[in-house]
């Protein structure tokens, strides 16, 4: 019985198995952490009036991106807003924010009341911290006035 033929076979999957094998134990580098610059945030959570950190209404989802030449874009529930920025290191300053309404609804009270707070906390940024896929702003006295996730790139 000729079984040089299987020999053949086999002798040419051995090292594409080897190899497959190799590929799946190394895996994918881990993910990185993210970075403010270029990274799109969910803010989870903001100072509200009386100074508490409370968490978004859900199912509102609101947005941060710190882009280059430092300019600040988000999705915020009732519009779209934009602002100015610099940071350096972990200090990071946020201007004025402005505006823009979305849609031809109305927005609920409550949910522009959370957009005023939230957007306003915002500018209270004095430096941010980044630990894993979580970002936390704090402001001047040291307490945080906004926590924001990572958003992954879809």
């Amino acid at each position: 019985m000729n079984y040089a033929w299987k020999r053949n076979i086999v002798g040419a999957l051995v090292p594409i198995l080897l190899l497959l094998l190799l590929v799946t134990a190394c895996g994918a580098p881990p993910p990185s952490d993210p970075v403010l610059v270029g990274s799109t945030w969910l803010v989870s959570a903001y100072q509200n009036d009386d100074g508490e950190l409370v968490s978004v209404i859900p199912p509102s989802i609101t947005t941060a991106q710190f882009r280059e030449g430092g300019e600040l874009l988000g999705t915020a529930v009732c519009g779209l807003y934009s602002a100015a920025y610099q940071s350096d290191d972990t200090a990071l300053t946020i201007g004025s924010i402005e505006v823009v309404p979305t849609g031809e609804q109305s927005c609920p009270e409550n949910a522009i009341k959370q957009d005023r707070m939230l957007l306003t906390a915002l500018t209270l940024a004095a430096t941010y911290e980044i630990s894993g896929q979580i970002m936390v702003i704090y402001g001047a006295d040291g307490n945080p006035v906004a926590n924001l996730k990572h958003k992954p790139v879809e």
